[in-house]
């Protein structure tokens, strides 16, 4: 029995590192969209310098998973980048530090410019911090987002919740834009546990492995006292069987 359960926990902790590993890549291509889409400059760092250089993530290929970076000058310096050359580079993200290295796959000539192809970045420093405690939900949760506007419902799965918001996912192109003040919202958090807060959307992100949906991150700006209470039971409550569940 303990050879056999040894060989259990074996088997968990390695699909449980395999699914750990697919989610930062998620997370990584999500980072990487959203600066690109920003077009906001990043400082680069190469090993042939002391300078640091400017330049921009033009390019987020997903199914390579690769990165292109634009042509950079060197006044001093000729062919600053090569082909195997760890880069470092800085920026901000909606004034968030990011940094990351990334290594010099091919140096393409597109329209008389150089473009560096590189690959994705082994992790990303993103100095995010969260004020409240999170609850990730995996895909056996059956909790959903049930959103009112112009008189239409949109469901859709919740991957994560606090108590100060929720996050969700919603198919492509239902009318529902950053800013957007919600009355008529219901969280489904088990079939027969609900809340219903107010919300407002924060942000909208492309889902890099489903590209039919976008994921809504909102916050609560209305919710009755006995609403959280209900969702920090759920809280309280999930996280122990996820704790009595490891231990098994």
């Amino acid at each position: 029995m303990l050879r056999h359960q040894a060989q259990l926990v074996e088997k968990l902790e390695k699909v449980g590192s395999e699914q750990q590993d697919i989610n930062r890549n998620e997370r990584k291509l999500q980072l990487l969209l959203r600066i690109e889409r920003s077009r906001s400059s990043l400082s680069m760092k190469t090993p042939r310098s002391s300078d640091l250089f400017s330049t921009l993530l033009i390019g987020v290929d997903t199914e390579k998973e690769v990165i292109q970076l634009d042509e950079i000058v060197a006044v001093d310096m000729r062919n600053p980048v090569r082909v195997g050359d760890h880069l470092t580079l800085s920026g901000t993200l909606t004034g968030t530090p990011i940094s990351f290295t990334t290594k010099v796959l091919e140096i393409k000539m597109v329209g008389g410019s150089n473009l560096y192809e590189c690959s994705l970045p082994d992790r990303m420093v993103y100095q995010q911090q969260r004020a409240q405690f999170r609850l990730e939900l995996g895909a056996a949760s059956r909790a959903e987002a049930i959103v009112s506007k112009n008189e239409r419902k949109y469901r859709g799965k919740i991957i994560d919740v606090s108590e100060g918001g929720v996050s969700f996912r919603l198919r492509k192109g239902v009318p529902i834009e950053v800013g957007d003040l919600i009355d008529h919202c219901e969280l489904a958090l088990q079939p027969d546990l609900s809340i219903r807060p107010k919300i407002e959307v924060m942000n909208v992100k492309p889902v890099v492995k489903a590209p039919n949906l976008q994921q809504y991150g909102v916050r609560f700006i209305g919710l009755a006292s006995s609403d959280l209470a209900t969702l920090k039971d759920f809280m309280r409550e999930t996280e122990r069987r996820k704790l009595r569940n490891s231990r098994m």
